[in-house]
């Protein structure tokens, strides 16, 4: 039996570097090291038991495979033309390059083309402007305004009112003009769309630049009709600024005779009638309060019909001016309605 005779010389060479005690530990961590079992292999600290590896798809092997989107580890041996041609056979040759130009519609998860702009590189994205040669109606809402903005405002508009998108994406430009972010305007646009229990939404102009002015009085101007259908107030609407303006702010007085100058109209929605709103407007200016018997007066003349509503304004008129209490306005319009079967 051959006795393992260590060589001197090469042990203190060796210390001259690394200490016995250090040898020893080194020695004794390799053969006392634990064993990791992950119930499918065995294996030491050096395999990434904890990190990426998994049991269902990955083998062990003598020579690993790198998966379809791994680029290998690069080294000078390695020729860079075949490279360069494995990479481009793989799922990297969807890299985005030369694109036409490209507009991502805010909030949605879509794309939409515009090759007659040129490329745009997702690297180097660029803002282009919008071409106003073939504009001939509201070219002034056009000018200044990029690719982006347009294609974004056209998309919604016909999306939200196929019937008359046109208008819509003019009213929405014009927020623009006026500085909204093109987010806000979007947000606007949604808001402004009617919706139908029959799925059948469509978006008003009307409501959309209300909106703009008064993002959050929406119930003021929206009413619905026998099929739950929402409706938008159009004079309602534009007598709201007057109407707050007149009532100090006072957005509960507002409401109220808003409320009771309404009558139904198209499919019993209930809307404001113009002359029963100025004949409202005149009552409340008596001594800027609106009460029970201004409310009562409203409701006694709308029993009349639209004709004789604008007649009666004009008598109210002549009243109120005269110093006549609100008795005996509610006592002639009542006589009235007597005489004519009301």
């Amino acid at each position: 039996m051959r006795i393992f005779t260590p060589n001197i010389k090469l042990v203190k060479e060796l210390n001259r570097y690394i200490s016995l005690s250090d040898i020893e530990k080194a020695r004794f961590k390799k053969f006392n090291s634990p064993k990791i079992d992950d119930g499918n292999v065995l294996c030491d600290e050096f395999f990434r038991t904890e990190e990426l590896f998994s049991r269902k798809t990955d083998w062990i092997r003598s020579i690993q495979s790198y998966g379809i989107d791994d680029l290998p580890v690069y080294t000078r041996s390695r020729i860079v033309s075949n490279d360069i041609q494995r990479v481009s056979a793989s799922k990297a040759a969807n890299v985005e390059t030369d694109l036409p130009y490209y507009v991502d519609i805010l909030g949605e998860n879509k794309r939409i083309y515009v090759e007659k702009y040129g490329t745009k590189n997702p690297k180097h994205p660029h803002v282009e402007m919008y071409d106003t040669s073939n504009i001939w109606n509201n070219k002034n809402l056009y000018e200044n305004r990029t690719v982006d903005e347009v294609v974004n405002i056209r998309y919604f508009a016909d999306n939200f009112s196929a019937a008359n998108n046109r208008a819509l994406e003019y009213e929405a430009l014009a927020l623009l003009k006026k500085d909204y972010p093109l987010e806000y305007v979007i947000y606007l646009m949604k808001q402004s769309v009617l919706k139908s229990p029959n799925g059948h939404n469509q978006a008003s102009t009307g409501l959309l630049k209300f909106l703009a002015d008064y993002p959050d009085m929406r119930r003021y101007v929206v009413t619905h009709n026998d099929f739950k259908e929402e409706v938008f107030d159009s004079c309602a609407a534009k007598a709201f600024p007057k109407l707050l303006d007149i009532c100090n702010d006072d957005l509960k007085t507002v409401n109220q005779i808003l409320w009771d100058c309404k009558i139904p109209k198209f499919e019993n929605a209930y809307l404001v009638e113009q002359n029963l709103l100025e004949t409202g407007i005149s009552l409340y200016k008596i001594d800027n309060v609106w009460n029970k018997q201004k409310s009562e007066i409203i409701e006694e003349l709308s029993k009349n019909q639209r004709k004789v509503i604008e007649d009666f304004k004009k008598e109210i008129e002549d009243l109120i001016n005269s110093k006549n209490s609100l008795s005996d306005i509610h006592k002639k319009i009542v006589q009235y309605n007597k005489n004519h079967g009301k």
